[in-house]
This record gives structure tokens, C-alpha cells and sequence, in this order.
């Protein structure tokens, strides 16, 4: 069955109102592109549609993780130079603090 204007216009909708979920148009600035680009897209089929354009995050979520990628450089330069062994802890949520602790064999 064909969907009529209005069944894609309602289907554009829903979406966009995935996209606007956190965690997924402020993930990068991709997925905030793909989101303007469907309100974009809304605005030009729908003559009702009144959404705006929405405004880069003032931090990426991607960013947020970047305490993982630090812990796993660190294990692999202490093994490189022959440290002794140590466990990283990084922290799940931003503002927490990472920790190092030296295993005893």
C-alpha cells in the first residue's frame, strides 16, 4: 500500500521525536546534523510544522567517554615500559575521579 503525504509527514514525526531523545542527537555532531537535517526536511513537506532547528550541545556525549580511552593509553605505555602491574579504574559518570592501584602478585 502506498502511504499517502500525510502518512509521511506523520512518520517524519516520529522520527524526529527519536532524535530529539537524549543520548541521541547530542551523541556527536552527526546525529545532531541528522536531526536538523529531518526538521529540515519536516519544515519544507509540512507548511504546519513550527519546529526550529536545534543548537549544538556544549559538550558532545562522545567526548564524555574520553576517561576510557585515557586508561587504556596508560595501560599500554605502563606495560611498554615494564611498570608493575596496575588496575584503572575509570569512572562510569563525568566529574568522577579515575584510580590507580598497583596489584601485588
Amino acid at each position: 500500500m502506498k502511504k499517502t503525504t500525510k502518512q509521511k509527514i506523520r512518520d517524519l514525526d516520529n522520527l524526529i521525536r527519536i532524535q530529539l531523545s537524549d543520548g541521541n542527537w547530542d551523541y556527536n555532531p552527526y546525529m545532531h546534523g541528522l536531526l536538523n537535517g529531518l526538521i529540515i526536511s519536516q519544515q519544507i513537506f509540512d507548511p504546519a510544522c513550527n519546529r526550529e532547528c536545534v543548537s549544538a550541545p556544549n559538550r558532545w556525549l562522545y567526548k564524555k567517554t574520553i576517561g576510557q580511552k585515557i586508561a587504556k593509553f596508560i595501560g599500554k605505555l605502563m606495560r611498554k615500559i615494564e611498570c608493575p602491574k596496575v588496575y584503572i579504574s575509570v569512572p562510569s559518570h563525568p566529574g568522577l575521579s579515575a584510580e590507580i592501584k598497583k596489584i601485588d602478585n
